[in-house]
């Protein structure tokens, strides 16, 4: 039986630089939250000639688009997102990071909050799904998890592992960071026992190569091999912390996880600005995906990811808010920057080849299109759920974004505005360049309204 059904226009991401609009269809889903079938209705009653709970009938300036995943976030440095952009990387963490994250151990009623505002916010702005970096603390990350599952997002969750070069108040014995990794996954995992609970999913997080003992990356990734569970960290983000790992361990970083079977298709590495292409290979080769996070690298990374250049290499890519490294847990707005990002590269580029020709432009820039395919299915494809989630398409969960683009009266909604031409893709064009939280009217996950 039909759960519900929403009759409107789909907006699809159907390849990079390629959207799919299906005007006046109807998506029914189940009572297990996935879509069962999108036909066009067959009559202007076609409402009454279905059996289902619930019907949505999308006004005129609306769409439906699939949800927004968010590869790379740092739950409780939201507390000071917005703030802290004013020292390099190395030192910012010390500054901004550690302290912050240290307080949820001691202080359960922060934590809780910090983490409830936060997938608040998440959620709002339709992000429904992301992967989180939560603190050292196996209690609450697992607290963390619970407070997911309540809100129904889609997540995937991991307790930070880290054992050395860090601050007395802020680090873990080698043993006891393997074992609690080991312990957090477990719990997660059999906690998993229904649609809801089975949103989450743990992950292996080594926080960076600074911090982490080879001893504790070989235990973490034998963790990874022994439950089946991805892996996050960061890579080859910012000069300093490159400069740094090449005197721990003179390598770098693709060679060294490698090394310790942390590289694997079910790998997330943020950032990985700075690489060779010795390292481009080597994620290939392993099936590792990169959470490109625009917004972040402005300030630390000290370069612009070559996102077209790695895409045709073969590198499965996402979009990252990196909150508190990027100001901005919208991943609407990290698409714009991902965008102008790709623009300036390419226009350094061009000056430092000395010509403006087409085959530069078409190695470094990226559009609006490409930004939301890499915001929902690229993700998808980071996190290896791209039969899940992605599109809104037959046989998926609906994880889905209701757009309104005009209020009733036709006037446009927040900084958009509606002229007598426009088309749908000239809407959805301008909801990604102008769009915000009050044009996003719903948001679903498996088929559940969380907003």
């Amino acid at each position: 039986m039909t759960a519900k059904l929403f009759i409107g226009t789909v907006v699809n991401p159907l390849a990079l630089g390629e959207i799919q609009i299906l005007e006046n269809v109807a998506v029914a889903i189940n009572k297990s939250g996935n879509i069962t079938s999108i036909t066009a209705p067959n009559s202007p009653d076609y409402e009454r000639t279905v059996t289902c709970e619930s019907i949505v009938r999308l006004p005129k300036h609306a769409f439906i688009i699939p949800g927004f995943i968010d590869c790379h976030i740092h739950s409780p440095q939201y507390k000071y997102a917005g703030t802290g952009t004013d020292v390099p990387l190395m030192n910012w963490l010390n500054k901004y990071a550690f302290p912050t994250e240290r307080r949820f151990l001691d202080d359960a009623d922060f934590a809780t909050k910090t983490y409830s505002r936060l997938i608040k916010r998440c959620l709002s702005n339709g992000t429904t799904t992301a992967c989180f970096f939560a603190t050292i603390h196996l209690f609450p990350t697992l607290n963390f998890v619970s407070l997911i599952r309540e809100a129904g997002m889609r997540a995937f969750v991991g307790k930070v592992s880290m054992d050395q070069n860090s601050p007395e108040y802020y680090i873990e014995d080698t043993n006891k960071a393997i074992s609690a990794a080991d312990e957090f996954v477990k719990a997660v995992l059999e906690t998993s026992s229904d649609a809801s609970t089975s949103l989450v999913t743990p992950v292996i997080t080594p926080r960076f190569l600074p911090t982490c003992s080879p001893q504790l990356l070989k235990g973490l990734a034998a963790i990874a091999k022994k439950y089946d569970v991805p892996i996050q960290s960061h890579m080859s983000e910012a000069l300093d912390e490159i400069e740094y790992v090449h005197q721990l361990y003179g390598k770098p970083d693709p060679e060294i996880f490698a090394e310790n079977g942390l590289l694997t298709r079910k790998t997330i590495m943020a950032h990985s600005i700075h690489l060779s292409d010795d390292d481009i290979k080597n994620l290939r080769d392993h099936g590792t995906g990169i959470a490109h996070c625009p917004l972040s690298n402005y300030f630390f990374a000290d370069g612009i990811l070559r996102t077209r250049h790695l895409l045709r290499s073969g590198i499965k890519i996402g979009l990252g808010s990196d909150i508190a490294g990027g100001y901005s847990v919208s991943i609407l707005e990290n698409m714009r920057h991902a965008v102008i990002s790709s623009k300036i590269l390419a226009s350094q580029r061009k000056r430092t080849i000395g010509t403006a020709n087409k085959e530069s432009d078409e190695t470094d820039e990226i559009s609006y299109k490409d930004a939301f395919y890499l915001a929902t299915v690229g993700g998808a494809q980071v996190l290896n759920i791209d039969h899940v989630v992605g599109t809104i398409e037959v046989g998926k969960a609906f994880d889905a974004i209701i757009v309104h683009c005009a209020d009733d009266n036709g006037n446009g909604i927040g900084g958009m505005e509606i002229w007598s031409d426009d088309t749908v893709e000239s809407l959805f064009e301008k909801f990604i360049n102008l769009g915000g939280v009050e044009n996003i009217k719903s948001v679903y996950v498996a088929g559940n309204k969380v907003v």
